[in-house]
C-alpha cells in the first residue's frame, strides 16, 4: 500500500491525524492539514435553551446503520422522564423504504418518542445553518466514522459536541473543554457523557463557548492555507 501511494503521489495530505501510538502505516511525505471551517457565531449571539428545552442535534444520513441514530434515540429514551430534551435528526434521504430508516422511525413509534424526536430528512445545506444555531448539543453517535466534518461545523456555532472514539476526527474536539469522547456503541458510557453536560447549563454553555474559541485558533481558514504554503516549501523549493 506504501510503495502504491508513493507511485501515485508524492505527496499525500489527510484530515485524520491517527493514534499517537499508532506508527503502522506512515509515509515520509504524508502531512496532516485538518478540515477548517469558518467560525459563524459569536458566543454573545448564541441563543440557548429554545422553548425552555435542551436542544440536540444529530446529523448524518438517515440510510447508514454506522451513523448509529438508534443508539442515541435510546439514550434519549432513558433520560427523556429527567432532562427537558428535544432531539432533531437531519440526514440525506433517498429511499423512504430503506430498511434502516424503518428501523428508526419504528424505534420512535414503539416508544413514544414523536413529542420529542424530529426527523428531518434532505434539508438543504445553506438551511443547516438554522439547525445549528436553534441548539444547544451536538451529538455524533457514529461508529467507524473514517473523517467526520459535521462536529466541527457544530464547534463552529458555538455547540459542544460529543463523537464516539472511532471517529476518525475525534481529536478535532477537546475532552472535558468543549465535550467527550464516548466509547463506540456503549449506551451507559454516552448517557454518562450527555448528562455531565446537560446536567448543569452553565457548564453546556462554557463548552460551547470553548467550540468557538478552538474553531478560531486551530481550524481557521488561515491554519489551512499556512499548512499547505510549509508544505510546498518543504517539498517543492
Amino acid at each position: 500500500r506504501k510503495k502504491l501511494l508513493n507511485t501515485i503521489s508524492r505527496v499525500r495530505i489527510t484530515p485524520v491525524p491517527g493514534e499517537p501510538s499508532d506508527d503502522s502505516f506512515h509515509l515520509p511525505h504524508e502531512y496532516y492539514v485538518p478540515f477548517v471551517v469558518e467560525p459563524l457565531s459569536l458566543p454573545k449571539e448564541k441563543e440557548y435553551f429554545l422553548d425552555g428545552r435542551i436542544n440536540i442535534l444529530c446529523i448524518g444520513k438517515l440510510t447508514l446503520e454506522r451513523k448509529n441514530h438508534i443508539l442515541l434515540l435510546k439514550a434519549i429514551h432513558d433520560l427523556r422522564n429527567t432532562y427537558p430534551i428535544r432531539l432533531n435528526i437531519v440526514g440525506a434521504l433517498r429511499d423512504e423504504g430503506n430498511p434502516y430508516y424503518g428501523e428508526i422511525k419504528n424505534y420512535i413509534h414503539r416508544n413514544t418518542l414523536g413529542d420529542i424526536v424530529t426527523i428531518k430528512p434532505n434539508v438543504p445545506y445553506r438551511q443547516c445553518r438554522e439547525e445549528y444555531l436553534n441548539h444547544d448539543l451536538f451529538i455524533l453517535p457514529s461508529r467507524n466514522e473514517p473523517a467526520a466534518v459535521s462536529h466541527l461545523e457544530a464547534m463552529s456555532y458555538g455547540l459542544p459536541v460529543i463523537c464516539s472514539d472511532t471517529n476518525g476526527t475525534k481529536s478535532y474536539m477537546e475532552e472535558n473543554r468543549n465535550g467527550f469522547i464516548f466509547h463506540t456503541d456503549n449506551l451507559e458510557d454516552l448517557k454518562d457523557k450527555i448528562i455531565k453536560i446537560i446536567s448543569k447549563k452553565d457548564i453546556l454553555i462554557r463548552m460551547g463557548k470553548e467550540s468557538l474559541r478552538i474553531v478560531q485558533q486551530k481550524y481557521s481558514p488561515l491554519r489551512y492555507y499556512n499548512d499547505i504554503s510549509e508544505i510546498i516549501k518543504l517539498e517543492f523549493n
